[in-house]
């Protein structure tokens, strides 16, 4: 090759990083919102338990998505057995049968049909629903391998109980990246304020070329743009969790998989290390008690939790 070759090649080769870059720089421009205040948090240490925000709590409905899986199910058995709020809600498909011996905490279970969400959009918007916390989600497997039904699940169920949530139907172009929809007004104080809590997946972003990881970056991008007041966003590695009847692969992996991931996941990979189920649950109900953000603005606020800053809310003294 000539040296005028090589340069050109070297040359084309950077203007074409450049525009990729600069093309993933506007996209998310585009589709995280600026008026949003959006922080990584990586700092818990002034994080302390305490009565008062208990308290607090004792007045107010939480709503759990997703209740009966690996995640939701360990929030709900946690938010009734320390008998948090005046009302925990949960929609599910069919009835559970879940009981709830609280002293203080009323279970509301909300039998619906998710093929038609708008038919608890009076429901949803007449309850002064506060806490949301959202684990709803499924497999491969569960879907039989249909990135349809996957999307529907994951991406398309959580979106619209959120619109409904934020006072709107589920036909409407908010909560979609590309919406050019009036913004929610975030302060109308005759609505009580919404911290709305979900579980998506570490590396997510709607630019991604990874099915999975894309589909997460659509969810945290469709609920940044109805402006929530407070929208945590918690992105779990590898969860661990033990299912009924696994294939030999998850079996190995869950069995063995925790015994060499601190030498494999070192350093800047240590956040791909597996973490449990139950930390995830527990991080994201401490974070709702006793949390408060620093911004003191008007924007919303959405805030990014990993691995370690989970766990370290998990475990709070």
């Amino acid at each position: 090759f000539s040296k005028e070759l090589m340069v050109g090649g070297l040359i084309g080769l950077g203007v074409s990083i450049g525009v990729v870059v600069l093309g993933y720089l506007l996209t998310s421009y585009l589709l995280f919102p600026k008026e949003a205040f959006i922080m990584e948090v990586d700092d818990v240490t002034n994080v302390e338990k305490g009565t008062d925000y208990e308290e607090e709590a004792k007045a107010k409905t939480a709503l759990v998505l997703g209740s009966t899986g690996a995640i939701g199910k360990i929030v709900l058995n946690e938010l009734l057995s320390r008998d948090i709020y005046s009302k925990v809600i949960i929609l599910t498909r069919r009835a559970t049968n879940i009981t709830a011996e609280t002293k203080h905490t009323t279970l509301e279970e909300k039998v619906i049909d998710f093929e038609d969400l708008n038919s608890i959009k009076d429901y949803l918007q007449s309850e002064p629903i506060h806490d949301i916390y959202s684990c709803m989600g499924t497999t491969q497997k569960a879907v039989g391998g249909s990135k349809e039904l996957y999307v529907k699940i994951d991406h398309d169920y959580v979106i619209d109980i959120a619109k409904l949530l934020r006072g709107k139907d589920t036909s409407s172009t908010s909560g979609s990246s590309s919406s050019s929809e009036e913004e929610t007004n975030i302060l109308d104080d005759s609505k009580p304020k919404q911290h709305f809590s979900i579980v998506t997946s570490l590396a997510a972003d709607p630019n991604s070329m990874f099915f999975y990881t894309q589909l997460k970056g659509r969810i945290e991008a469709d609920l940044i743009s109805l402006r929530f007041e407070r929208l945590s966003i918690f992105r779990p590695s590898l969860l661990m969790t033990k299912r009924e009847n696994p294939g030999i692969p998850e079996k190995l992996f869950v069995d063995y998989f925790p015994s060499v991931s601190p030498w494999i996941c070192r350093g800047p990979l240590a956040k791909y290390r597996e973490i449990k189920v139950e930390d995830v649950a527990l991080g994201m109900i401490n974070n709702a008690l006793y949390r408060r953000s620093s911004n003191t603005g008007d924007h919303p606020i959405v805030e990014i939790f990993e691995r370690d800053t989970t766990i370290r809310l998990a475990t709070l003294n």
